[in-house]
């Protein structure tokens, strides 16, 4: 039995088909509570502060809402994209706790695939996270 087989557990392989839905389901969530968000902000927002913490720059509120949309969105998609993107690079260039075994090329493989899935679940949690800071926002 290889390696690979002996980890295989059901929990596993639903956590593995959830964690692109969750990633697309948070993304969605996020377009959905931006849009309820709207008319609880202000029309000019604080968008720079001082040391002390007073206000010194502001900007309209759709700038701000096209700033927060473009942050929680593009930070997961480059994260994923270079991830999924690091299957074709040499395995010398993975960097990991007992490299000599993740550097095998029969290793190497899912050493790419454990990093995607753990992109997705990391990218879901930066958009809630993006959406909770919203939502702090606006309260």
């Amino acid at each position: 039995m290889s390696m690979v087989e002996e980890h295989r557990s059901p929990i596993l392989c639903i956590m593995k088909l959830l964690a692109p839905l969750i990633l697309v389901g948070s993304g969605v969530l996020f377009l959905v509570f931006a849009y309820y968000c709207w008319e609880e902000l202000p029309n000019r927002m604080a968008g720079h502060f001082d040391g002390s913490g007073t206000p010194t720059g502001r900007m309209p509120k759709s700038e701000f809402m096209i700033g927060m949309g473009i942050t929680a969105m593009s930070i997961p998609l480059f994260l994923t994209i270079f991830l999924y993107l690091m299957r074709f690079l040499p395995p010398k260039l993975l960097h990991s706790p007992h490299p000599e075994y993740w550097q095998k090329p029969e290793n190497f493989k899912r050493a790419c695939e454990i990093l995607l899935r753990s992109s997705f679940w990391f990218s879901a949690c930066f958009v809630f996270w993006a959406a909770g800071l919203l939502g702090l926002i606006t309260a």
